[in-house]
């Protein structure tokens, strides 16, 4: 009978700060591809249009979304200035809040995302408008 093989004994302080790095950058790529998607979403816009507002390829940001890997800080500032949210929000070192639904913007031509409750009333008051037209 042969004598039984052990595993190497490993450096453990080395390799157990390898693993929690690559523990870290693979958490930080999943917090950005869900806040990526959670962003879009509420914009309303399909992977294509960010793509093309923020000069990106396509398929390249389809991997951001899918947490195949993170954006440079350029393409970053490019997303969350689209989003209208912060670097942190889509970094996922702030937490996500009404205000991001609330955020209006400076130029009177962009479209703020209204909450849950804004919708309600604004479909409350649509089908006042059209009640009323019916009843005329």
């Amino acid at each position: 009978m042969s004598k039984p093989t052990y595993p190497k004994k490993r450096n453990n302080d080395d390799d157990d700060k390898k693993m929690a790095n690559e523990f870290k950058k693979m958490q930080t790529r999943l917090v950005v591809a869900e806040r990526l998607k959670i962003a879009r979403a509420v914009s309303g816009m399909k992977q294509k249009e960010v793509a093309e507002k923020a000069f990106i390829n396509p398929t390249t940001y389809s991997g951001y979304e899918n947490g195949v890997g993170v954006p440079p800080i350029e393409v970053m500032v490019q997303l969350a200035d689209l989003y209208n949210v912060t670097i942190d929000y889509l970094a996922g070192r702030a937490p996500f809040t009404d205000e991001f639904l609330n955020n209006s913007y400076d130029d009177e031509d962009e479209i703020a995302f209204p909450t849950y409750f804004e919708i309600i009333e604004r479909l409350e008051k649509l089908e006042k408008v059209v009640n009323n037209q019916d009843d005329q």
